[in-house]
């Protein structure tokens, strides 16, 4: 029989932009239940490989086009527990099993629907938001919605599992948006109701902590014998030399997160814009085009690969894509359980094309080697960069220390 275990309550504080069938279009339901369920797996993925890099029990091999990649045991054993152990459903080598958790998504009144054009919205311009209408209307919401998200417990295995996997839910919802555009900061969501209020233990409002606990948590899952048992995790070789994880992964040597001080929405936008090379180059020089380090050192490809270009920046002859290792949120209501501020997520993983290649304007293809010391390079060069750039916009900023 199901069972209500978590209700949330959350406000879209930057515009949410969710496609239907029409990708033009804002699905006429909000939010999705399959959207939040795909942010909540992905995060689940990143705790568990988390606790097994630190543990010892996650290492990657050189895969034939990318630099690093989980081994079948490694990349199964991650999907059994998230989906056998956590409950989140799973299809793999070992019997099918349907989620544990029913998740539902309902909007509060009837929807205020936005078409934007440009990136334009009130005074402000989201560059997100231009590179996805390209001249065209898309179909979106404007901030300050409310919505209802309930999570429902179909069938109780394992409770301690259970109980990890609901937390995790709610970290992803404070370090990653909904929607286009969403590792950008568009489609962030502030909580400001939980229910039960003691899911989050007695961390109170601070995320530090909280991040710490699911984290000490998501390593006693991965310890647990009769999980490995299930999972196979005894079979995989212990690695005795980490380089970096082969996929995003919450590790004491490889996540990160910043919070940049935010008065208001003007912030936020900021911040956005940092990733467009004109608005980085005219707050750090004071003209649109530069040579900025992440552009003289060939860098900004840790920014992301997008999908498709126009013969110019970086790219691999392999991977077309591969998403940005940085994520924005933007919490604006005080409200909010973890308080006002931008939150900053960096990711440092071997999951890159081992190839790429720069092309300039009429210039011969520049080609790049990734490894474990160029990756962390180019983090090393974002992270200056954008602490330069926040000065220049007179926005303080902290690392928070979550172990």
């Amino acid at each position: 029989m199901s069972k209500q275990v978590l209700k949330l309550v959350v406000k879209n504080t930057t515009p949410l932009l969710v496609g239907w069938c029409d990708p033009s279009k804002q699905d006429p339901m909000g939010i999705r239940a399959t959207e939040v369920k795909g942010i909540w797996r992905w995060w689940c993925r990143a705790f568990i490989a988390g606790a097994m890099y630190d543990k010892g029990m996650l290492s990657g091999s050189e895969g034939k086009n990318v630099y690093l990649a989980p081994s079948k045991e490694e990349a199964e054993a991650i999907s059994c527990i998230v989906g056998k152990i956590l409950g989140l459903g799973y299809a793999g080598e070992k019997p099918a099993e349907s989620s544990r958790f029913k998740l539902s998504v309902q909007a509060e009144g009837n929807l205020r629907k936005h078409e934007f054009y440009g990136g334009k919205l009130d005074k402000f311009e989201y560059q997100r938001i231009k590179l996805l209408t390209l001249n065209r209307a898309v179909g979106g919401i404007a901030w300050g919605h409310k919505f209802t998200l309930s999570v429902e417990k179909v069938r109780e295995k394992y409770k301690d599992a259970e109980e990890l996997a609901l937390k995790i839910l709610i970290v992803s919802l404070q370090l990653s948006g909904v929607g286009k555009g969403s590792r950008r900061g568009l489609g962030s969501l502030d909580i400001t109701h939980i229910e039960p209020e003691d899911v989050r233990g007695d961390v109170g409002n601070n995320i530090a902590k909280f991040i710490k606990d699911v984290y000490e948590k998501s390593i006693e899952i991965v310890d647990n014998k009769k999980y490995q048992e299930i999972c196979g995790v005894k079979s995989i070789k212990q690695a005795s030399n980490k380089v970096l994880p082969p996929l995003p992964a919450i590790s004491k040597e490889a996540f990160e997160l910043y919070k940049v001080d935010a008065g208001d929405d003007r912030d936020f936008v900021q911040v956005h814009q940092f990733f467009v090379r004109t608005e980085r180059c005219m707050a750090l020089y004071g003209k649109k085009i530069c040579r900025d380090d992440l552009r003289k050192n060939l860098d900004a490809w840790i920014l992301g690969l997008p999908r498709g270009q126009k013969g110019t920046g970086y790219r691999s002859d392999h991977d077309s894509r591969r998403a940005s290792p940085i994520f924005v949120t933007y919490h604006s209501n005080k409200k909010n359980v973890f308080g006002q501020g931008i939150f900053v997520s960096v990711f440092l993983s071997g999951d890159w094309p081992k190839e790429l290649k720069w092309t300039g304007g009429g210039e011969k293809p520049i080609p790049i080697k990734i490894d474990a010391n160029k990756i962390k390079e180019a983090h090393d060069v974002f992270i200056k960069e954008f602490e330069e750039y926040l000065k220049r916009k007179r926005l303080g900023w902290e690392q928070i220390r979550w172990y």
